[in-house]
C-alpha cells in the first residue's frame, strides 16, 4: 500500500512554495497549518486555485496566496461551544473595494439583542416594584402595633409581636434595597452600551480581505449586556460572502 511521507509544517510550505503558492505571512501559515493541519485547509479548499485542477502536480494559479485558501477555510467552519476559536469578519461603514454589503443586518440584531435584555430589565423592575409594596405593607403592620400618647410619646401595644412584625419589616427593607441597587446598577450598564451601539445605525460593508480567526478568550466585552461574540450571520449571508470571495480571487 502506498502511503505519502510525514512532511514537518516547514517542509510543508516548502511544498506548497514549490506548486506556486505565495505566502504573505509564514510565521501566521505555521501557526494555521499546526492548528488545523494541511488536509482541511489545503486539501479541502484549494481547487478553485489551481491552475489546471486535472493536473496532479496540483500548481496554484500565479499571485494566489496561502492566505487566499486560509480565508475560505475560515468561513466555512462553524462555531460551537467546543471550538477555541471564531470566525471574525470585519466591517465598515463606508463601501468600497473588496467590500461586501450586509446593509442594516449587523445593527438590526444588536437592536434585538439589546430589546431582550431590555425586557430582562423590565422583569426586575415587576420584581422591584412588587418588592416595594411588601416593604409598604410590612411598615402598616408595624405601625399597627403602636400607638402615641397625648404627650407624643410612642407606645407599644405587644412588645412580642412588635418583634416579630419589626424583624419582618427589616428584612423586607433588605429585601428592596439590594434588589433596588442591583437594578439600578444593571441598568446603568445596559445604558452604557446601547448609548455606544446606537452610532452604529447604518450600512455595514464586510472588508472581504481581511476576514480571519481569533480565540475567544481575545474578546472584551464593556460589560455582561455587550453584544460582542454574540451577532452572527446566516448561512446564507456567509454563502454571499464566499461568493464574493471566489469571485475576488478565482480569476487570478
Amino acid at each position: 500500500m502506498n502511503t505519502k511521507p510525514f512532511l514537518t509544517i516547514d517542509k510543508q510550505i516548502e511544498l506548497l512554495e514549490q506548486r506556486g503558492l505565495l505566502f504573505q505571512n509564514k510565521e501566521a501559515a505555521k501557526k494555521d497549518l499546526l492548528s488545523y493541519g494541511y488536509y482541511e485547509i489545503i486539501n479541502g479548499y484549494k481547487d478553485c486555485f489551481l491552475a489546471n485542477p486535472l493536473d496532479s502536480e496540483d500548481k496554484f494559479k500565479a499571485g494566489i496566496t496561502f492566505e487566499h485558501i486560509f480565508q475560505l477555510f475560515t468561513l466555512d467552519k462553524r462555531d460551537s461551544p467546543r471550538k477555541r476559536t471564531l470566525t471574525v469578519v470585519p466591517l465598515t461603514s463606508k463601501n468600497g473595494t473588496n467590500r461586501f454589503s450586509l446593509g442594516k443586518e449587523i445593527f438590526n440584531q444588536t437592536l434585538s439583542f439589546l430589546n431582550k435584555q431590555f425586557d430582562s430589565m423590565k422583569l426586575m423592575q415587576k420584581e422591584l416594584i412588587t418588592k416595594r409594596e411588601n416593604l409598604n405593607n410590612a411598615l402598616l403592620d408595624l405601625r399597627e402595633q403602636t400607638w402615641l400618647d397625648d404627650n407624643g410619646i410612642i407606645h407599644v401595644k405587644d412588645n412580642k409581636e412588635f418583634k416579630v412584625q419589626n424583624d419582618k419589616t427589616d428584612k423586607q427593607h433588605d429585601s428592596f434595597m439590594a434588589i433596588q441597587n442591583k437594578f439600578t446598577k444593571e441598568f446603568f450598564k445596559l445604558q452604557k452600551v446601547t448609548d455606544m451601539y446606537q452610532k452604529y445605525n447604518k450600512n455595514s460593508f464586510v472588508r472581504l480581505t481581511d476576514i480571519t480567526t481569533i480565540s475567544k478568550l481575545r474578546i472584551h466585552k464593556i460589560n455582561n449586556y455587550d453584544p460582542s461574540g454574540n451577532i452572527c450571520l446566516t448561512s446564507q449571508q456567509m454563502k454571499a460572502i464566499s461568493d464574493e470571495l471566489m469571485k475576488l480571487y478565482i480569476s487570478k
